[in-house]
């Protein structure tokens, strides 16, 4: 995302399982009165499986729970 957007990561009881390897988070795009479409969500949909097709190779990152807390601390 462009710097001109704020994009704030969503934080629900209880916080993220880190233990477990990987997550998931929600986040909350501050663009006003906007509301995504049925066309907007087709498009999101088709971009990550459009990733999905390019095997991209994600490297595991290990870390403690207190730098993965620091790391999204502002988020």
């Amino acid at each position: 995302f462009k710097s001109n957007y704020n994009v704030e990561l969503c934080s629900f009881p209880p916080p993220p399982q880190f233990q477990y390897g990987s997550f998931t988070y929600d986040i909350k795009l501050n663009l006003g009165d906007w509301q995504p479409s049925r066309d907007d969500f087709r498009y999101v949909s088709i971009q990550a499986y459009k990733l999905c097709d390019h095997d991209l190779r994600f490297k595991y990152l290990d870390i403690t729970q207190n730098v993965a807390e620091e790391m999204f601390a502002y988020d």
